[in-house]
């Protein structure tokens, strides 16, 4: 009994030491092997000590592959193949809202009919905007009053107020 313990006790350390070295060496082959030894303990949790223990032996070993595989993903995204691999445009995607942000409050002119969606340019960039409430037609003088995400909102100014 006591034997059995140890085995299922040694495989499970050496799963999760499997499933680390993953991390360090990529492949997938040590990661597989890893996971193997979990099972083959788990099978031996249940098959020596019953259903109560092998649900508790179950539990344990999901609770901490999933804190495993998280750590690895967060290590992954940073890692020199993981920044390869990952989207350049989820990356940029802060530096955009960023952007955005100091775009509230900037004049510019619409340069198509905004019914809701259309164009305006401030300054040197054309950007998509949505009119606040009403159409707005072209060449006439708008404020920047919201963005949320890929949303600009603008509002018509009076005349004489443009850029």
């Amino acid at each position: 009994m006591l034997t059995q313990d140890l085995t299922i006790l040694l495989l499970f350390v050496t799963g999760l030491g499997l499933f680390w070295l993953e991390m360090y060496v990529p492949g997938g082959l040590v990661g597989a092997a890893g996971i193997a030894a979990i099972l083959v303990g788990i099978a031996l949790a249940f098959a020596s000590h019953g259903v109560a223990a092998g649900a508790t032996a179950s539990a344990a070993m999901l609770a901490l592959t999933i804190l495993m595989l998280r750590h690895w993903m967060h290590r992954f995204s940073r890692s020199f193949l993981g920044s390869r691999m990952t989207n350049v445009a989820v990356s940029g995607r802060n530096q955009f809202v960023d952007h955005t942000r100091n775009l509230i409050g900037r004049h510019g002119v619409t340069l198509s009919r905004l019914q809701p969606g259309g164009k305006a340019q401030f300054g040197e960039e054309h950007l998509d905007v949505l009119a606040e409430l009403n159409p707005i037609e072209p060449h006439r003088p708008v404020e920047i009053i919201h963005v949320e995400g890929i949303a600009i909102v603008v509002r018509e100014l009076p005349p004489g107020n443009g850029v």
